[in-house]
């Protein structure tokens, strides 16, 4: 059996509280528990909507901080392509700024083909 969730579980809390206090005069002794799962069920309730502002909030504060990464990040590489224009792409002074210099573009060898000779010699 898959485990309840929260609310389930209240929900369940609920039913019982709810079926229960119509036949009480059955089950006198349960009285007690009745009245606590009662306020235990009020807690529930109000730590439920307590934790709905939090994820409201949490939201909130996410999208905020995804937009000052981003807003940080367009601002860096305004920067170093400031500094480049500046310094000069290869320039090492760009490496104090934690910018990397842009090297030499290199041209890859054109591959060699194998040499037809006759094969080594095995013993």
């Amino acid at each position: 059996m898959a485990t309840r969730t929260f609310p389930e579980q209240i929900g369940d809390w609920g039913i019982l509280n709810d079926n229960l206090k119509s036949r009480l005069l059955e089950v006198p002794h349960v009285a007690p528990f009745l009245t606590e799962l009662e306020a235990q069920i009020e807690e529930a309730k109000r730590l439920e909507a307590e934790q709905e502002v939090h994820k409201a909030r949490l939201r909130l504060t996410n999208q905020k901080r995804n937009a000052v990464g981003l807003r940080g990040q367009e601002l860096k590489v305004r920067i170093a392509e400031a500094l480049r224009s500046h310094f000069g792409n290869k320039s090492n002074e760009l490496v104090q700024f934690g910018v990397k210099p842009r090297g030499v573009a290199r041209r890859k060898k054109p591959e060699e083909p194998p040499k037809t000779g006759s094969p080594p010699a095995s013993t």
